[in-house]
């Protein structure tokens, strides 16, 4: 019953956020004073896709061909940064949702966001159907974290729940008897047999890379684009067997 009282009001939370999202759109401000005490506020969210050797090798690809565009001379430090930009904006994926959040929270006192301005409205903005929904949303952020503590209360009391007691009976004591030692003989040792060679299973080559080795590897690849930028299409697969021999032994 409370897993789903759970599962409704996360699904009532996440409707909300998107028409709050879609009211801070429509008056084009990055957070909405509701009250003295509350803001709407949108909220940024990073996602991030795995690092494959296909994304790697396309976020090579397409920084060579920007650095084909350049004027600039191609050095290492160029290339890196080039490389490193190609890969944020094919990784990071940024999207965002709007939640009622208390004024003194770091988001709701947000100034910036990156390089851009917050833009801040007042609650003469919000019109009484939103605030109807403010409140609605309210309500079910707090139900919800009453369930999920509830939920992890239960969880706790059950690893210490002490067992029944039909397990814990005692048992009536058992006399011992008094043991018989007679002569043993010990066996004979069996055959010595040369040891098959233990076999390890071979290494599983990584399906994806973090982000810090993968700035690893682009920090390889640049500095062999700056000292073979000029070898015309040789450096192409040149740069893909050095990803094959890095990702080998990643």
């Amino acid at each position: 019953m409370r897993t789903e009282a759970l599962s409704a009001a996360r699904g009532e939370i996440v409707t909300y956020r998107k028409v709050l999202l879609e009211f801070c759109d429509r008056v084009g401000c990055d957070i909405v004073d509701l009250d003295q005490e509350r803001a709407i506020c949108t909220v940024a969210i990073v996602s991030s896709r795995r690092i494959t050797r296909a994304l790697i090798n396309s976020v090579i690809q397409n920084a060579m061909e920007a650095l084909a565009k350049m004027d600039a001379k191609v050095d290492g430090m160029l290339a890196f940064g080039v490389c490193k930009g190609h890969l944020q904006a094919e990784v990071d994926k940024v999207s965002f949702v709007a939640s009622v959040l208390p004024s003194d929270s770091a988001e709701a006192r947000r100034k910036r966001r990156g390089e851009n301005e917050v833009v801040r409205g007042g609650p003469d903005l919000v019109d009484e159907t939103t605030r109807e929904i403010c409140e609605l949303f309210w309500s079910q952020v707090q139900a919800r974290d009453e369930l999920e503590a509830e939920a992890k209360a239960d969880k706790k009391r059950a690893k210490v729940t002490p067992p029944s007691p039909a397990n814990t009976a005692m048992e009536a004591p058992v006399a011992k008897l008094p043991v018989q030692k007679t002569a043993t003989v010990a066996p004979a040792p069996p055959p010595k047999t040369a040891k098959a060679a233990s076999k390890r299973p071979a290494k599983r080559p990584r399906s994806s890379i973090s982000k810090k080795v993968a700035h690893d590897l682009l920090a390889l690849v640049a500095d062999y684009i700056a000292n073979h930028w000029g070898d015309g299409q040789g450096v192409t697969p040149a740069i893909h067997k050095l990803v094959d021999e890095f990702w080998a032994s990643a």
